[in-house]
């Protein structure tokens, strides 16, 4: 049973540290914003505070538990943290956009509307972490290592064209 649960996590373990780490920036989120209440500040600008705080923290975690990415300069964290920002804008404006069509338009029930929401939210949101902001880096096999493997290739090459292949 073990075994099975431990082959089923690593099979997983990437979607599955995607949403536990998630649920961390949910409890981050609600701590900062509750202690921001707590200091009665302004609610739109205490939102902002923890919006931008929450997403460096999954940016943060995305990057080094969740896709395990490795790059290490400068450039590649400021070019990643400012995709994962701008991807977590779209999909507020996407959220955002839906709350509105499906609650205020068609007067659907809102506690419905928010779960399914935050569903689509966590697939775009997971999507494009993985494809655009934190995707792995295609090796080029198709250039030989060295010297020998490319006489290998070439010869190879010539026999192809000699057989018509």
């Amino acid at each position: 049973m073990i075994i099975k649960l431990k082959s089923l996590y690593h099979k997983h373990r990437e979607l599955i540290s995607y949403v536990f780490f998630g649920g961390l920036t949910t409890l981050v989120s609600l701590t900062i914003r509750y202690g921001l209440y707590f200091l009665n500040m302004q609610p739109l600008l205490a939102t902002v505070i923890t919006w931008i705080c929450a997403v460096a923290f999954a940016f943060v975690v995305n990057k080094v538990f969740v896709f395990r990415d490795k790059s290490a300069q400068k450039r590649d964290w400021a070019k990643q943290a400012a995709a994962f920002y701008a991807a977590r804008l779209a999909t507020l404006g996407l959220e955002t956009a839906f709350m509105f069509v499906t609650v205020m338009v068609l007067k659907w029930h809102e506690a419905l509307m928010i779960i399914i929401a935050q569903v689509f939210i966590l697939i775009g949101n997971y999507v494009l972490s993985k494809f655009v902001i934190f995707r792995k880096k295609q090796k080029n096999f198709s250039k030989p290592i060295d010297k020998s493997e490319e006489l290998c290739y070439n010869e190879q090459e010539k026999a192809d064209r000699i057989d018509g292949g």
